[in-house]
């Protein structure tokens, strides 16, 4: 799965199998989240209503009193160095279909976030890595994903496009082509911050 997209309302399904998009208005000074699709309690299997709960209008029963949360999704995203660049897969899906971006996908449930990241790196790209460290979590109001950025180094595989992708290529971080998303660009220059950080912070004393 590639590149989920931080400046879209984003799909994501909750623990009890809902199918949702939530997005965050403001209502009467709380918080509301729009939850199409979650209509019926899980427990008990009568139609929810709402309720003001922890500052946010939320799906809540009336008849077990149970109030449903929903959790917000993790994906990865993973800044691959290999031979002085970056690896960049041309999306073979929507959104952004054609565009240029990392490799990217949602961490399963119950899944190591740094497992994830080489996961979905050797899926989209053929290579086998070793994840240098976490760069940054990107969060935005509103978005139902947390993006968690890794960084990675090349220690094995080759160089082939999968599913998700048409083509993978190296570019040099200074010649880097349009890329398929607007959080895209903030992604590299955290990249670029956290490798100064992190080779300074090698250097020997």
């Amino acid at each position: 799965m590639s590149s989920p997209i931080a400046s879209r309302v984003l799909d994501s399904t909750s623990e009890a199998g809902y199918d949702a998009t939530e997005k965050l208005i403001l209502a009467g000074g709380a918080s509301k989240l729009e939850y199409p699709g979650v209509n019926y309690c899980q427990g008990c299997g009568d139609r929810l209503g709402s309720k003001v709960v922890e500052g946010q209008e939320r799906p809540h029963c009336a008849s077990c009193r149970s109030t449903v949360f929903m959790d917000p999704k993790v994906a990865v995203v993973v800044l691959v160095s290999m031979d002085g660049g970056i690896v960049l897969i041309r999306r073979a899906i929507e959104p952004a279909l054609g565009g240029w971006s990392f490799p990217a996908g949602y961490v399963d449930r119950g899944e190591v976030v740094e497992e994830a990241a080489a996961r979905e790196v050797i899926e989209e790209t053929g290579l086998t890595v070793k994840v240098s460290g976490l760069v940054d979590l990107i969060s935005f109001a509103g978005e139902t994903v947390i993006l968690a950025v890794y960084a990675a180094e090349v220690i094995g595989g080759a160089l082939t496009a999968g599913s998700d992708s048409t083509e993978v290529r190296v570019f040099d971080p200074d010649e880097l082509p349009a890329l398929a998303f607007p959080h895209d660009i903030e992604i590299v220059a955290r990249w670029r911050n956290w490798t100064g950080r992190s080779l300074t912070a090698q250097e020997p004393l």
